[in-house]
Formats: C-alpha cells, sequence, structure tokens
C-alpha cells in the first residue's frame, strides 16, 4: 500500500515560493516507510549538517524538520514522529490532542536517511508496525487509519514556514491536520 502527498505552506513567503515538498508513505507487511522530498532553490534554506552520531532530541520543530501522525480512527491517542536532516529524530504519544505523555519508548533507536543535492533534499526513514501495536497493515488496509504529514522549513533569515497536508486554522497547527489514509 503506497500513498504519495502534496504538502501545503501554511502561507506564502519569498523562499516558499520556489519550495515544493512531496511525501509518500508505504506500508508493506511489518514495516511504514515514509519518505518526504523537498525540491527548489534550497539555498535558502537551513539545513542542519547529517551528524555523524544522530540522537533522540526534543524541540526538532524549532528548525527545518518533518513530522508525521498517526492515529487510529477510534480512538483520540495518536504517535507523533520528528524527523530531522540531520539525522536526529523523536517519537511521542500523545493521548488526546495535544496532550503530550511524552516519548513512545518502544521505539529506542530510528534510521533515517538523508540525500541532498543542490534542488533536492530527500528524508526516508522505516517504522517497524509490531513497535506500533495499534497500527496493523490490515488496520492501513482496512481504513482504520488517519495520517497527518507536515513539515517546519527554516530559511536563512531565521524565519519559519509550516507545510502540512491540511490547514485548518488561522494558526499552524500540526496537531489537527490527519485525513484519512
Amino acid at each position: 500500500m503506497n500513498r504519495c502527498f502534496l504538502l501545503k505552506p501554511f502561507r506564502i513567503l519569498p523562499f516558499s515560493a520556489n519550495i515544493k515538498l512531496n511525501a509518500q508513505v508505504t506500508v508493506d507487511k511489518d514495516t511504514l516507510q515514509v519518505e518526504f522530498a523537498l525540491t527548489g532553490d534550497l539555498n535558502q534554506i537551513v539545513i542542519p549538517p547529517l551528524s555523524s552520531s544522530p540522537v533522540r532530541i526534543y524541540d526538532l520543530w524549532e528548525h527545518t524538520c518533518f513530522e508525521m501522525f498517526l492515529k487510529r480512527k477510534d480512538v483520540p491517542s495518536y504517535i507523533e514522529f520528528n524527523f530531522a536532516p540531520s539525522g536526529d529524530w523523536n517519537c511521542f504519544y500523545i493521548s488526546s490532542y495535544r496532550v503530550n505523555d511524552g516519548e513512545y519508548t518502544p521505539i529506542k533507536k530510528q534510521t533515517i536517511d538523508v540525500s541532498l543535492t543542490v534542488d533536492r533534499l530527500v528524508l526516508k526513514s522505516d517504522i517497524t508496525l509490531r513497535l506500533l501495536p495499534n497500527f496493523s497493515l490490515k488496520d492501513f488496509e482496512s481504513k482504520k487509519i488517519e495520517i497527518g504529514l507536515s513539515s517546519v522549513i527554516e530559511d536563512k533569515n531565521n524565519e519559519l514556514n509550516y507545510y502540512a497536508l491540511i490547514h485548518k486554522g488561522t494558526k499552524p497547527d500540526f496537531h489537527d491536520g490527519f485525513i484519512s489514509f
């Protein structure tokens, strides 16, 4: 099962006029793979350098990073993943809208593959579904899952723009942007 998405900027900023962000989510047997592809004039964007020893850290959303939210339609809780181009990452258990219960501990390590050229940044990560007991291949196939994909993009002037599948309010809110998978 594979779906492709176009993420939209919350507002058009000078640097975002030439930026396009796509995401692809693939679910196969016991793995969910998410891939973000940022294209355009990347010289305008702050991209943290790839770390030789990526770690699990907080506050990745204060700079350029990519996010994925997974939710079952029948419960208020969801999982939030944060992926930075540096390779740093985090994963949180959210018990209900914006109620962060802390790091999701069954996932101890997350590998992020990053490739970067002058006009294209691709970030990929694989997630083992057995570490997410409420999200099986069968759940995806029976349309019980909602997903949110988003990104914070920082420009060279340290201004942030927010990309998501949908923007519902007058302020960016990634926790309110789920769609059926």
